[in-house]
């Protein structure tokens, strides 16, 4: 996967942020076996933060759970402009798929990608080629601005079933009005295409929002919804906007 060749792809610069010493080790242990010597490790998204005012990095892997500065915050400082890296480098999060709230938020963050542990050096190998292949691919920082990454407040979700974004309810009830006059089709997961503009909500299959209904989809936001395919659906209806289209 992905279009650098294997040296090319070897010598990026890899920034690994995670608290758990543990978890290091082994990410360290799988760089080395898959011949990524450039990696830099730290403890805290405050470390990383400091990290980032004099050194640049071409990838971030970063924990969620962490003390302070958790992963998404970390996610969403870099996003919206406030750190000295650049707002599109490619951030993969790890993450388990279990924690749907989690995922649905690092989707409005625009992550590249998502590992779950244990990691598997075939899988970690694909996963930076892909999210080193995604860039260009986010928004202006304004739209990460109001995202909310406080993970008591996220985690409240799975109970509560209240939706984050940037979107209020009343305009996705509107849009939504709007989409239901419109010709719609099926379309299975493996053949969504940029440009596609979704309709219906997207969520998890515990409830989960991870895109609204009206959105057009990005090649990085079909990318995700392809990683996350176990808790996703695999048929998403899409509107049909051809002239004379019919509902199918």
């Amino acid at each position: 996967m992905g279009s650098q060749s294997d040296s090319g792809l070897h010598a990026i610069r890899i920034l690994v942020v995670d608290d758990d010493v543990f978890a290091r080790k082994i990410v360290r242990r799988v760089m080395n076996d898959l011949k990524f010597d450039n990696v830099r490790q730290v403890e805290s998204g405050e470390a990383a933060l400091g990290l980032l005012q004099d050194q640049a990095f071409d990838l971030i892997i970063t924990d969620v759970q962490m003390p302070g500065i958790n992963g998404l915050e970390f996610a969403r400082r870099i996003r919206s402009g406030n750190t000295r890296a650049a707002p599109d480098t490619p951030i993969i999060v790890l993450t388990s798929f279990s924690n749907t709230e989690v995922l649905g938020v690092a989707m409005a963050l625009d992550v590249n990608g998502f590992l779950v542990k244990p990691m598997e050096p075939v899988v970690v190998r694909d996963k930076i080629a892909q999210a080193t292949d995604e860039r260009p691919g986010v928004r202006p920082p304004i739209a990460y601005q109001s995202i909310s990454t406080d993970l008591s407040t996220i985690h409240a979700q799975r109970t509560s079933r209240t939706d984050t974004g940037v979107v209020n309810a009343s305009v996705l009830r509107s849009e939504e009005s709007e989409l239901d006059r419109l010709p719609k089709r099926s379309i299975k997961l493996a053949s969504l295409r940029p440009g596609l503009r979704l309709g219906q909500q997207v969520r998890t299959s515990d409830g989960t929002l991870l895109l609204s209904a009206g959105q057009i989809l990005s090649q990085l936001n079909i990318n995700r919804l392809r990683d996350l395919s176990s808790v996703v659906p695999d048929e998403l209806s899409v509107v049909d906007e051809r002239p004379g289209a019919a509902t199918r």
